[in-house]
């Protein structure tokens, strides 16, 4: 009961806005298809890897939640600890607004 409700808590507060984060940096960087896809494949496998992870170690959504709520930790950094298949997605993304914004 207590492992669900910190995984509700690290969806709420880490994942459900990182994921309109990533929405939003996606429509703003006129990013081709395949990148936009790749991201999004890589936010929706990741989400119920890193609630398992919530779930069997309920500390470590405790205290990664309350890191990206304070600021500490991004929740990109978060998502590619326990996903590491979604760093080049979230490195071509950054790549292309970096571009953008020159």
């Amino acid at each position: 009961m207590f492992q669900e409700f910190v995984a509700s808590l690290f969806a709420f507060f880490v994942l459900d806005p990182f994921e309109a984060e990533m929405n939003r940096r996606l429509a703003n960087a006129n990013a081709p298809m395949e990148v936009v896809e790749s991201a999004r494949d890589c936010i929706a496998d990741a989400g119920p890897a890193i609630l398992n992870r919530v779930g069997d170690d309920y500390w470590w959504g405790i205290a990664n939640a309350t890191y990206v709520v304070v600021g500490m930790s991004r929740a990109e950094d978060v998502l590619v600890e326990v996903a590491p298949s979604c760093a080049p997605a979230l490195t071509s993304l950054g790549r292309m607004e970096a571009e953008g914004e020159n």
